[in-house]
């Protein structure tokens, strides 16, 4: 008999338990989806039926007291009842958040809102939150846009995204230093120049010296430069092991403050870097086309200087009313008090986009020299080719051509020669391209006209063969009519009266290409 009033006992404590712990207009229990709210008077209703009670007489439906809320968020969780609803429901007291492996989360600290421990990390808010911020404040999908996740997870991705941002920063640090290292490289390079150029340039050695002085000055800020970006790549290595070995939330997130601090001096670091080296490769390549000008303006012997076919030639350069003449280069060294620049410099003079002029000095007897200038095509490939046959920069020049007299039924008013070559040194001589654009090439003879064409023929000796090449080219004084005999290379602007004597001259054969070269503005 007692046992029985014993269970009644027991029985009606479980209702009393179950009641206090639902909804008194629902009769539902509370959860994290029915919240419970507490009203003014004490009493507690769940979320949805607090906005049915609003909507009716805002009263409590136990104590019928009213209370002024006109929406369920102006009403306080109540945490303590939530709680324990929670703890009933778990079977237990609530335990410490565990990880899939059965290890201890780790926490951020107590909420100060709610007093729980801080075991998720809102990831889109930014913010350590407990489980009961969860329910309100950083609700996630699908009924909030919160991306909530634990903290074991939050500092593995706090973790990642630091350490990829300090990867990249080393990673640009690398390429700065590669940078400076081959700008120590060429300054290097450029001192030893600027030494041998000071040794023959007497008159300018004081303004060398000066510039020598700039760029050592430059030098050791690249070194030293180098030895910063070494200081910054260690102090980002030191920061990343930091990071790795990184514990709690706290440390990782004042390292974060660091790391990002670290990354944005890097990042300042290499633009100031990257600056500096644009603004010396400018300066660098200003004062290289600028050199070759003051040389020729300030020396009075000046050469140019060019290995051709593994062998040092040379050629002489003067200065004729304010044009550069560049003469052919030539196996014979200049004099001793010569400066030598290189031809390489002597060709940049040339100016870009306008078609070169080149100059042919002719002899024969009782004449010494007759200079005739010609103005070479645009875009002209036997143009290109006569180029080269003029400055000797591939072996051979035009003071190996030969003259030949009119063939029958040729122009006596043409000057034909023809340059022999042992092996096409001057690139693709063959004429490739379309037949539209031969024609096109090719002119009608008139005064002043130059052509030329090419011959290549295989031959036979004993038990050797191989190909002789001819380059052959015409200079039309005028009165030939039909065909120009080869592709227009370009038209004589200077000298045409010597020309004509050269054409008249009784023994064709006995005039000779006695030097030739190209000119350039003395003026960029």
């Amino acid at each position: 008999m007692r046992e029985q009033r014993l269970g009644v006992i027991i029985t009606k404590r479980e209702g009393m338990e179950e009641e206090s712990l639902c909804c008194t207009v629902c009769q539902e229990r509370f959860s994290d989806t029915r919240t419970p709210r507490q009203l003014t008077c004490g009493h507690s209703i769940c979320s949805p039926c607090v906005r049915g009670v609003i909507d009716n007489d805002r009263r409590c439906p136990e104590c019928r007291r009213t209370f002024d809320a006109t929406n369920p968020d102006d009403l306080a969780v109540n945490y303590q009842l939530l709680r324990l609803v929670r703890c009933l429901a778990s079977g237990g007291p609530p335990q410490l958040l565990l990880d899939a492996g059965g290890v201890r989360e780790p926490d951020a600290g107590r909420c100060e809102a709610h007093g729980s421990l801080r075991f998720f990390r809102c990831m889109s808010c930014g913010a350590w939150v407990c489980r009961d911020c969860l329910v309100l404040e950083h609700v996630g999908p699908p009924r909030g846009t919160c991306r909530v996740v634990s903290s074991s997870k939050a500092i593995a991705e706090m973790k990642e995204k630091h350490l990829q941002a300090l990867r990249e920063e080393s990673a640009a640090l690398l390429q700065a230093k590669s940078l400076s290292a081959a700008q120590i490289t060429t300054i290097t390079t450029i001192k030893t120049n600027l030494k041998d150029t000071i040794a023959r340039l007497r008159a300018t050695i004081n303004e060398e010296e000066l510039y020598l002085q700039s760029l050592e000055d430059r030098a050791r800020e690249a070194r030293a430069k180098t030895d910063e970006l070494e200081a910054q790549e260690e102090t980002l290595r030191e920061m990343a092991n930091r990071m790795t070995s990184a514990e709690t939330t706290m440390e990782v997130t004042n390292l974060g403050v660091e790391a990002e601090e670290a990354v944005r001096q890097t990042k300042r670091l290499v633009e100031r870097e990257k600056e500096a080296q644009a603004h010396l490769l400018m300066k660098l390549n200003s004062r290289g086309l600028q050199n070759a000008r003051e040389v020729v303006t300030s020396w009075p012997e000046v050469w140019g200087t060019q290995e051709v076919a593994g062998r040092q030639c040379w050629a002489r350069v003067r200065l004729l009313d304010s044009l550069v003449h560049v003469h052919a280069l030539q196996d014979t060294p200049p004099p001793a008090s010569a400066v030598t620049v290189p031809f390489e410099s002597l060709r940049s003079l040339l100016p870009e986009g306008n078609p070169p002029s080149v100059f042919l000095d002719l002899s024969w007897p009782g004449c010494d020299t007759a200079r005739i200038y010609v103005r070479l095509l645009r875009d002209s490939p036997r143009g290109s080719q006569f180029f080269l046959l003029c400055s000797g920069e591939c072996g051979p020049t035009l003071k190996d051509a030969t003259f030949l007299p009119p063939s029958p039924g040729e122009s006596e008013a043409t000057l034909s020669g023809r340059v022999p070559l042992r092996k096409p040194v001057l690139g693709n001589l063959r004429d490739e391209a379309q037949p539209a654009a031969r024609a096109e090439s090719r002119r009608q003879a008139e005064k002043g006209l130059v052509v030329g064409s090419y011959t290549a023929n295989t031959f036979f000796h004993f038990f050797r063969s191989g190909r002789r090449c001819t380059f052959h080219f015409r200079l039309h004084a005028g009165g030939a009519q039909g065909d120009a005999g080869g592709a227009a290379i370009g038209t004589v602007t200077k000298g045409m009266n010597h020309l004509k004597f050269a054409v008249a001259h009784s023994r064709v054969s006995s005039v000779k290409v006695k030097d030739t070269g190209f000119i350039a503005p003395l003026q960029a």
